[in-house]
């Protein structure tokens, strides 16, 4: 019984020393770096480290604090197992993605370095980078939730998530702000000044772009697959926790979640071993094929063990859970197929640029409409065979099984930003044609995945998210069966909850324009005012600029974080359970209805200039590209900062809610 349980400790650890022996390759020569391109990014990285920690302590802070003052003044409960696990989450996080920011600048180099060689050893260098640390990541994360559990009992998952949510809040959101803000302020900069070009040592705002590659591509997404991951394992530890079989069933959520990242470390070393041999052409679809066996394999193994007196029930279980798990791939291939430049559409929306930018929002909103009705109906279609094979735990069973493959995913996020900061770094620090072609090869590999991400984001936060809704309801003998026009507290929570998610990317996108207006004047500003700038005698002031990127976006955030947070607590206290809950059910009716419409949208716009880019329909010189360029600036705010705001807004809102009424 002992070994069993700590099994997903250990296994938390192999992960951790994994990710920091694949790190450590950058310490390996060629480590001789001539310039002073790691020192700059990592100034920058730096400044924007700093706005971070300030942030996460003050919104943990106040979390704290304004629970302890509604507890006394209503005479409630106080959970202070919740809050502390919250802190561990938080704080776990925090330092892990701190890490990760002092790590990358060095690494980016590396990785220039290593690609004057033949091209798998700059594609090994790659996928060892983004393994290593998204394996430090979640391990880190799996440790700790394991000591917490361990220490503060089985529910503090709860707390502990929130603490996760509220530390991904500022690196996803704010890291999406940072990026949009680099990108678009950057381009805009340099649109109409023969003087200032996109990608030059002398501009500030390309090595802004990299970092905001680094903070709003790398990181970002790697905290809202996890938070999710976490959501999906809150649900499952709810119902095994409520009937035990065994005096281990109430882990059973545990050894799955170790077992899938067994299976993933399994897909790491396959990985390795065909990009070795030059064979890497597929290797991360190769790699999401493994691991999904070997989860299931695992999985019906554990399953098995746990309810061996109830077999049927371990079956239907597994069903539920095989039902996620196809459902992971379907997603990914229907999203790739409506976004990916290897499809027609994406080519289609580029082809529209000769009939204006008119034309071409028009037919990326068609994808984008048509993808949000069609992977909606795939997450319906998986809620309701699982509802309907094992009730509400199937459920939860069937997300986990779709979030069993978060591993890899995370792998194929890191390699696609990676790949793009490395060919914006090569082009600073390496004059080698055998670099560039390698860089490109690279990049070409990574977007074998691009368009999976963002569609397995969104459905991985949905189905997780409704899992964790069905438990809460479950668990807590919640009845809702009223009539909405005589219970008012509720009809006005439901309004509410409504109209939030709103409000909240109002005040985001809001923010957001005016970070890259000022973005934009920082750059020209820094060109007339450092002598010797222009002609390359002196250089840009890096850290000045993040400083006021990183500024803006926290500033930004501030307000989204209070609307966030407040709602939910309040009307727990003050009016209770019910009217909370039906606040919560607001916030998720309005936001499934768009989340993958955004991110769709984004990608598909990205992919279109992508197409351009690479010399079709008359590359970067064709007076057409400016439209789509254009078109893609607000297609990078759909991707980076609605179709995620309304992820974490609905996590986040739910899972404080889950606190409150253990609460009252």
């Amino acid at each position: 019984m002992t070994s069993i349980v700590l099994l997903p400790g250990a296994v938390a650890v192999a992960l951790i020393i994994m990710g920091l022996w694949g790190i450590r390759s950058i310490n390996r020569p060629p480590h001789q770096l001539p310039s002073d391109f790691a020192k700059i990014l990592r100034d920058g990285t730096s400044a924007f480290s700093k706005r971070l920690t300030s942030n996460v302590i003050q919104i943990l802070v106040y979390l704290i604090a304004v629970i302890f003052i509604f507890s006394m003044g209503f005479d409630k409960l106080f959970p202070r197992f919740q809050l502390a696990a919250a802190l561990i989450g938080g704080l776990t996080v925090l330092a892990v993605t701190l890490f990760q920011l002092h790590v990358l600048p060095k690494a980016l180099e590396w990785i220039v370095r290593r690609s004057d060689n033949y091209p798998n050893v700059g594609i090994l260098a790659q996928f060892l980078v983004g393994n290593g640390l998204s394996s430090v990541y979640v391990g880190s994360a799996t440790l700790a939730v394991y000591i917490s559990i361990m220490t503060l009992g089985l529910k503090s998952i709860i707390g502990f998530t929130l603490g996760v949510l509220l530390t991904g809040y500022f690196v996803r959101l704010g890291g999406g702000i940072f990026r949009v803000t680099s990108v678009v302020g950057n381009e805009q900069a340099s649109e109409g000044h023969s003087d200032i070009a996109r990608c030059d040592a002398r501009n500030p705002g390309t090595y802004s772009e990299i970092i905001g590659i680094t903070v709003g591509n790398i990181l970002g997404p790697e905290s809202d697959l996890v938070t999710s991951f976490l959501f999906a394992v809150t649900a499952t530890t709810i119902f095994s926790s409520n009937s035990p079989e065994t005096p281990w069933t109430p882990l059973v959520p545990i050894f799955i979640y170790t077992a899938a990242f067994m299976a993933s470390f399994t897909a790491f070393i396959w990985s390795v071993w065909r990009i070795k041999r030059n064979q890497y052409s597929n290797v991360f679809l190769e790699g999401i094929y493994i691991t999904v066996v070997l989860s299931a394999i695992g999985t019906i193994a554990i399953l098995i063990h746990s309810y061996s007196d109830h077999l049927q029930t371990a079956w239907h279980l597994f069903y539920c859970y095989t039902y996620g798990l196809v459902g992971a791939i379907l997603i990914g291939f229907l999203t790739e197929i409506l976004t990916s430049v290897r499809f027609s559409f994406s080519r289609n929306i580029a082809r529209q640029t000769e009939n204006g930018s008119f034309q071409v929002m028009l037919k990326a909103l068609e994808g984008g409409f048509l993808s949000n009705g069609l992977l909606f109906l795939f997450i319906a279609v998986i809620s309701i065979a699982s509802l309907s094979t094992s009730g509400p735990y199937g459920l939860a069973m069937a997300a986990m099984g779709m979030l069993s493959v978060t591993q890899n995913i995370l792998n194929g996020n890191f390699s696609i930003p990676i790949s793009n900061a490395v060919s914006r770094a090569a082009s600073l620090i390496s004059d080698s044609q055998i670099v560039t072609l390698n860089v490109i090869k690279a990049e070409q590999l990574a977007g074998t995945t691009v368009a999976i991400r963002n569609g397995f984001a969104s459905g991985a936060a949905l189905l997780s998210t409704f899992a964790l809704l069905t438990a809460l309801i479950t668990s807590e003998h919640m009845e809702l069966s009223v009539n909405l026009f005589t219970d008012i507290h509720l009809l006005v929570s439901i309004l509410l909850g409504l109209v939030i998610p709103y409000i909240f990317l109002s005040l985001i996108i809001r923010g957001t324009g005016r970070s890259v207006t000022h973005f934009k004047t920082e750059i020209h500003r820094q060109f007339i005012e450092i002598p010797f700038l222009k002609v390359g005698k002196a250089k840009p002031d890096v850290v000045r600029a993040v400083e006021g990127i990183a500024h803006q976006a926290m500033d930004t955030l501030a307000l989204p974080g209070l609307i966030m947070l407040m709602p939910p607590i309040a009307l727990g206290y003050l009016f209770g359970t019910k009217a909370l809950m039906g606040f919560v059910l607001g916030v998720f009716f309005s936001s499934f209805n768009s989340t993958f419409l955004w991110s769709n949208l984004g990608d598909s716009l990205q992919q279109a200039r992508a197409y351009v880019e690479t010399g079709h329909l008359g590359g970067n010189e064709a007076s057409r590209f400016s439209t789509l360029r254009a078109a893609d600036q607000t297609g990078t705010a759909y991707r980076d900062l609605l179709s995620p705001g309304i992820n974490t807004l609905l996590k986040a809102i739910c899972m404080v809610a889950f606190l409150i009424i253990l609460s009252v």
